[in-house]
């Protein structure tokens, strides 16, 4: 399906922009929630629970 397929651009490159550090962790961890779609169902499990 073509949203996850955007959804697993932007989720690699807000991972892409971390790693560059020109994003932080926390405001990664705020994107995977959004791009949990995209990840296999046994992955997004592990996603942490927003409070």
């Amino acid at each position: 399906m073509m949203d996850n397929d955007i959804l697993g651009v932007i989720h690699e490159t807000a991972k892409g922009l971390t790693d560059a550090n020109v994003m932080d962790e926390q405001t990664l961890h705020e994107f995977e929630p959004l791009c949990a779609s995209s990840f296999e169902p046994e992955l997004t499990k592990a996603l942490p629970a927003q409070a």
